[in-house]
Formats: C-alpha cells, structure tokens, sequence
C-alpha cells in the first residue's frame, strides 16, 4: 500500500518537472504551436544599433501576427516589420545530399526607447 502512494508522488512530481522544461525553452511557443526564436549572428548584431532586431519565425505567419507576438511577449512597441523568405535548398553534390528546411525571417523594429534583452 505505501509503494502505491509513493509512486503516485513520482508521477505527480515527474509532471511538474515536465511542466517546468516546456516553459523554459529556447524557443517561444505560439498559442498554435508556432516558434518564433531570435537569430543572434554579427550581422544581426549590427543592425541592434539601427533598433532592428532579427527573428526566425514559422513561414505560416504573417506580419501582422508577428507584431502582435513581440508586442504582447515582450512587452514593446513595434514601428515596422520586415519578412525575408527562405525556400527549402539541397546541398551536397556527392551522393549524400542535405536538405535544409523552409523558413522565413524577420526583421522587427521597435520605437525607440524599447528594447528586447535577449539580444543584449
């Protein structure tokens, strides 16, 4: 009897730690299960001065989805979204070849004042 409620202490204990790791994640899930999660290169970095900052996002999302997003996650105002979109491409020329995935970036710029602290 004491072996059963201590497994159900397990249980309950497991679920909370999975709990913790989906909101610790790198990426921001989307009510729709849509990622966004920053790009933090050089030349992204170089844009920071220009208040312009760098974001992987689903292709399935439009401009004013993403303004809403950052709005509402990070609690800034958004002045101009820009979206670059990148088709799925092969690579390799031997006989082992890569695919790399289709994704779409974009590139948000705040009001001044705001900022985001993840890229500083």
């Amino acid at each position: 009897m004491f072996k059963i409620f201590k497994r159900k202490q397990e249980k309950e204990t497991k679920e909370e730690e999975r709990e913790e790791k989906k909101t610790e994640g790198e990426n921001i899930v989307f009510p729709k299960n849509i990622k966004i999660s920053p790009i933090i290169t050089d030349k992204t970095r170089a844009l920071l001065k220009q208040n312009i900052y760098t974001f992987k996002v689903d292709p399935k999302l439009n401009k004013t989805e993403i303004k809403n997003f950052i709005e509402k996650y990070f609690n800034v105002k958004v002045e101009k979204v820009r979206t670059a979109n990148y088709k799925k491409r092969v690579r390799g020329r031997t006989r082992i070849k890569s695919v790399r995935k289709r994704f779409k970036k974009a590139y948000v710029k705040l009001k001044e004042g705001y900022k985001i602290p993840i890229f500083e």
